[in-house]
């Protein structure tokens, strides 16, 4: 009898709320995994573009798409571009200010920011760029 009791208390109490918590853990994550663009960074940009890594060294991108701006260029230099996290076979959304005529910098996110941020490129982050590029316009 305190067998089957205990197996009733197992699958009626405790069995629910271990599930709850699993299917809140995986929202949780699922959440957290999410990329917000930082809306100033984008409407301060001169320029913004999709590109990928052309080469660390020569702190130079290949860009794929121009979503604000024109340039003649589709290799651009960019200063600052070897302080973030850029990897070679990913596309990123790049919010950029003019230098020189040949050269620009990642707008930063926040005004004491040291570290520029660059988002990747999904379909995700660019709904979200097409949304603040509305407000810029």
């Amino acid at each position: 009898m305190s067998n089957t009791r205990s197996l009733r208390f197992f699958f009626k109490g405790f069995l629910p709320i271990l599930l709850w918590a699993c299917v809140l853990s995986f929202w949780a994550f699922q959440s957290s995994r999410q990329i917000t663009l930082r809306r100033a960074q984008f409407l301060n940009a001169d320029y913004i573009v999709t590109a990928h890594l052309d080469s660390l060294e020569k702190k130079t991108v290949l860009v794929e798409k121009e979503w604000l701006g024109k340039n003649e260029s589709k290799v651009l230099t960019v200063e600052n571009l070897e302080m973030t996290d850029t990897l070679k076979d990913r596309s990123f959304l790049i919010p950029l200010e003019r230098v020189s005529q040949t050269r620009y910098r990642i707008v930063p996110a926040f005004r004491l920011q040291n570290r520029p941020m660059i988002y990747p490129s999904t379909n995700e982050t660019e709904n979200q760029l097409r949304e603040i590029l509305k407000t810029k316009r």
